[in-house]
């Protein structure tokens, strides 16, 4: 349950432009609320798209950290789960 409430959160955030808060909720999920398989694909997705852009803290994108989200979330322990399945869609 509080794997849904952090990534409602960044949802909430994301939409509102507020990446940074978004990504702090997305990588609560993915580091602490592992054992929810559909909310971690569900984080992961978000983290490599903010990951590619990450406007935030004076950075620029940073590629590999992307791809290492993508290519987990493309992992066999994720498979049937929706975000899987968004994310081979657009590879």
């Amino acid at each position: 349950m509080r794997a849904a409430a952090h990534n409602g959160l960044g949802d909430y955030y994301r939409e509102k432009g507020q990446v940074e808060e978004a990504f702090w909720h997305y990588l609560r999920v993915d580091v602490l609320y592992s054992q929810d398989l559909e909310e971690q694909a569900r984080a992961l997705y978000w983290l490599s798209k903010l990951y590619e852009k990450k406007a935030f803290e004076g950075r620029a994108g940073d590629p590999e950290r992307a791809k290492n989200c993508r290519d987990r979330l493309l992992d066999a322990r994720f498979a049937k789960t929706e975000f899987q399945a968004l994310a081979a869609k657009e590879k």
